[in-house]
């Protein structure tokens, strides 16, 4: 499987494959996208939408369930 993520502001574009999350951990203002042991990506929700919120809840509890029987 094959799922890019794409984030976009004003002052940058990331563009990265799932496959390098290797764990997403939330709190209550953000999530944290850990790119191996050194690096962690921040998504901040205070940037999303309640909609966008439960969207991306339902998508990290969907991918790590994929991972856990895979």
């Amino acid at each position: 499987m094959h799922i890019t993520l794409s984030v976009t502001s004003e002052l940058f574009e990331a563009r990265f494959s799932w496959e390098m999350v290797s764990e997403i951990v939330e709190t209550p203002t953000a999530w944290y996208l850990l790119l191996g042991k050194t690096q962690a990506y921040p998504l901040p929700k205070e940037l999303m939408t309640e909609q966008q919120q439960a969207e991306f809840t339902s998508f990290s509890t969907w991918l790590k369930s994929t991972r856990a029987t895979a």
